[in-house]
């Protein structure tokens, strides 16, 4: 990367932690806040990602957000790409998680950080999509995650018509039922100060009553609900059917940007003859389309129900880059979690296919077999 140090672009002012860097051959401005998350980076993440994971709202809730730096692409004076990180030692941990970045962006972020910080041999991305296949410095890419997502269409109808067969016979079956058996049923969608802390800790306890088996002793001291409320009062959606006035099935979700991020989906047990989750995981996806919002995020695991809504997987990489083939060696306590990171993932999807019915044991070990070949660490050392 050629250049020097140049006059700070239009959109931030300067300062003596800032060092900008002209990238000649594509006409970019690269600049490296140390220390610093200015104050336009929030509104113009949001802008960029529309993803709560990559968002200055989520490291502060999350507690995250102290000792940050911030690296901003820009083109004409306005950033096309933000990235925060932060510094560890000989690590730089880059915190946008469940967005894209392409190998170019990673290749540009990673000669920036090691030309900035000569102590730095390591630097790391969670969670994110990426078309990486060479780099010019050593490099682990593994899969971690899935992100299942649904491109939401112009209108409810037209998504409707989108299911499959069964979907929609079902959709239709179980909402007319549901409304004949009890004809006080309704849903709403509730955003940001509409909804009422009582409703949120009412589907939290549903969910909690399903995967325990037993009744949840909700507790606003709990670390997570804690999250989950001020996330909700921030960035809510949180659908609710109500029978009889009380909360029989809910989901909390966030929305950010025209991007819908699903959190919770639970229902009451009595109710399970009725389909009322899928119901209102439906009907939220409906009002998501009605308000505009252009995706709806199912987040990981690869449950059948969020396919059957139409999400279509995206995976979720981790890459580390290493500054040189020495730093690979001097680092060899980062190179070995990245390997059991990946063999804990294939673990977990074999024992995720094993346990589908109807599977026989040729059929399982021939999917083992590609998932083994598909999700096999890259390992790629630049040529000399």
């Amino acid at each position: 990367m050629s250049g020097g140090v140049t006059s700070m672009p239009a959109h931030q002012p300067a300062s003596p932690d800032c060092l900008t860097i002209t990238d000649a051959p594509d006409g970019l401005s690269i600049t490296i806040y140390e220390n610093a998350v200015p104050p336009f980076v929030e509104a113009a993440m949001e802008r960029l990602y529309q993803n709560l994971y990559a968002s200055v709202l989520w490291l502060k809730i999350m507690g995250a957000a102290e000792r940050l730096h911030t690296y901003v692409v820009s083109e004409g004076g306005l950033p096309v790409t933000i990235l925060l990180f932060r510094t560890n030692g000989s690590r730089v941990m880059v915190l946008n998680n469940v967005i894209q970045i392409c190998a170019a962006e990673i290749g540009r972020f990673s000669k920036a950080i090691f030309a900035r910080f000569g102590k730095v041999g390591v630097i790391s991305f969670k969670t994110i999509q990426t078309d990486l296949t060479h780099l010019d410095f050593p490099y682990q890419r593994f899969n971690t995650s899935e992100n299942i997502v649904l491109s939401l269409p112009k209108s409810a109808d037209a998504y409707v018509a989108a299911l499959g067969k069964n979907t929609r016979k079902n959709v239709r079956y179980y909402l007319n039922r549901v409304k004949r058996c009890f004809p006080t049923f309704e849903y709403k969608l509730l955003e940001r100060d509409k909804i009422a802390e009582a409703q949120v800790l009412d589907i939290l306890r549903l969910k909690n009553n399903r995967m325990l088996g037993k009744p949840y002793a909700d507790t606003r001291e709990d670390a997570e609900t804690r999250r989950i409320l001020k996330l909700v009062a921030a960035r809510g959606m949180v659908g609710v059917i109500t029978i009889d006035g009380k909360i029989c099935a809910g989901s909390i979700g966030y929305r950010v940007g025209n991007h819908t991020f699903g959190s919770v989906l639970a229902h009451d047990l009595r109710y399970d003859g009725y389909w009322v989750g899928m119901l209102c995981c439906f009907l939220t996806i409906c009002e998501s389309i009605n308000l505009g919002c252009e995706e709806y995020h199912f987040l990981w695991g690869p449950d059948d129900y969020k396919f059957r809504m139409l999400g279509v997987q995206r995976d979720l990489d981790n890459v580390i880059v290493y500054r040189s083939p020495r730093q690979v060696v001097l680092n060899a306590g980062v190179t070995c979690t990245s390997m059991a990171t990946r063999c804990s993932r294939l673990a977990r999807l074999r024992l995720r296919e094993a346990g589908k019915p109807g599977n026989r044991l040729g059929k399982a070990m021939a999917t083992l077999l590609q998932w083994r070949l598909k999700l096999r660490e890259r390992w790629s050392f630049p040529a000399k």
